[in-house]
C-alpha cells in the first residue's frame, strides 16, 4: 500500500513529459523521491472535466477497474467519494454491474464486496490532476513544446530536455498521440523483439524510464 511518507530524496527535479493519467500518476509517485516535479505540457490544462487536444482518446468509452480504483484510493485518499458527489455511480461490480454478451443480460449476481467506480476518463482526470498538482514541489509548466532530449552518449542516459528552459536530471516519457517525440530521429530510439522501438537512451542518476510506441 502506497504512503504519503517521505523517502530518500534522489535529486532536485524531475521532469514528466505529458499530463494525462500517466504523466499524472508518474509525477505523484516521483514527487516522494524528488524535491520538485515538474509536468511538461502542449496543451492548456483546462480547470475543470473538459476534453483537450493532447488526449483525444479521453472521449472514447472507458471503464476504470475495481483495482485501478483501489490504487487511486491509495494514492490519493478520498478520491472515490468526491467523484461520486461530482455524480460518479459507486457499487458492487457484481451486484450492482450488469454484464451483457450476446444480445443477452447475464443473472445478477450476490455482491463480492469490490467496489466499482462509473464515471468517465474526463472526470477522473480532472480530480486527480487538481490532487497532483496540489502537492508541495509539483507544478506544471503549459503550452511546452519538447524540441529534443539532452544526451549523455557516453552512460547512454537523457540528462534533460532541450525546451525554452534548462534541463533537469530526471525524466519520464508520459506523451500521448500528438507528441512530438513521434519525430525523433530514429538514432533516438532501438527496436526491441516484436518491432517495439524503444528509447535509447535511459535516464540520470540509474533511472530506468522508458517510452515505447509500435515500429
Amino acid at each position: 500500500m502506497w504512503t504519503n511518507r517521505r523517502l530518500p530524496t534522489l535529486g532536485r527535479r524531475a521532469l514528466v513529459l505529458g499530463s494525462s493519467m500517466a504523466g499524472l500518476l508518474a509525477a505523484r509517485i516521483l514527487s516522494e523521491r524528488y524535491d520538485e516535479v515538474w509536468l511538461l505540457e502542449r496543451d492548456v490544462l483546462p480547470e475543470s472535466a473538459a476534453a483537450r487536444k493532447g488526449t483525444p482518446q479521453a472521449l472514447h468509452a472507458h471503464g476504470l477497474l475495481a483495482r485501478g480504483r483501489m490504487v487511486l484510493e491509495e494514492l490519493f485518499p478520498g478520491t472515490t467519494a468526491a467523484l461520486a458527489a461530482q455524480g460518479a455511480m459507486v457499487g458492487d461490480v457484481q451486484a450492482n454491474a450488469p454484464f451483457v454478451a450476446a444480445g443477452r443480460r447475464f443473472a445478477r449476481g450476490a455482491p463480492c464486496g469490490t467496489t466499482g467506480l462509473a464515471c468517465s476518463r474526463l472526470a477522473i482526470e480532472a480530480e486527480v490532476r487538481c490532487r497532483v498538482l496540489a502537492l508541495p514541489g509539483v507544478k506544471a509548466l503549459t503550452g511546452v513544446d519538447i524540441v529534443q532530449p539532452a544526451l549523455d552518449d557516453a552512460r547512454g542516459r537523457v540528462t534533460g530536455l532541450r525546451l525554452d528552459a534548462a534541463a533537469s536530471p530526471a525524466c519520464a516519457w508520459c506523451s500521448a498521440t500528438a507528441a512530438r517525440s513521434r519525430r525523433w530521429p530514429p538514432t533516438w530510439w532501438s527496436t526491441a523483439p516484436g518491432g517495439v522501438r524503444a528509447r535509447r537512451h535511459g535516464c540520470a542518476n540509474g533511472a530506468t524510464t522508458r517510452r515505447t510506441k509500435s515500429a
